[in-house]
């Protein structure tokens, strides 16, 4: 009596759901874990107006809240410049693989002279 052949491991659910966190992590910027967290820190900065007693520390809480949202602002800047480069960069290279080509800017070229002499 033979038995099926088992496979060398078995995936589990958990595997393929972790497999396809990293994966999103890998495509996602920064900025985007840095605005989910600015719901949460909001929140936990909502209770500084308890402490307008406490001047120390509602400017420390007030400073954090600052100084949370400047990195965010900062890291979103510099996504927003890293997806205008890689725009750049894709413009460039169909340029360069179209009409930067003189091999296809030569069949172009006759493709034209050809349609301009059928119409006249």
């Amino acid at each position: 009596m033979q038995h099926p052949a088992l496979p060398k491991q078995l995936i589990t659910l958990r595997a393929v759901f972790w497999r396809a966190f990293v994966e999103a992590h890998r495509r996602r910027p920064r900025s985007f874990y840095l605005l989910m967290a600015t719901p949460p820190v909001l929140l936990l900065g909502a209770h500084m107006f308890d402490y307008q007693d406490n001047p120390l520390r509602f400017a420390m809480i007030l400073g954090a809240i600052v100084l949370f949202l400047g990195v965010l602002l900062l890291q979103a800047a510099l996504d927003t410049m890293q997806i205008l480069r890689q725009e750049y960069q894709d413009r460039r290279s169909s340029y360069l693989e179209t009409l930067g080509d003189n091999e296809f800017l030569e069949k172009l070229g006759a493709r034209v002279q050809e349609r301009n002499r059928d119409t006249t």
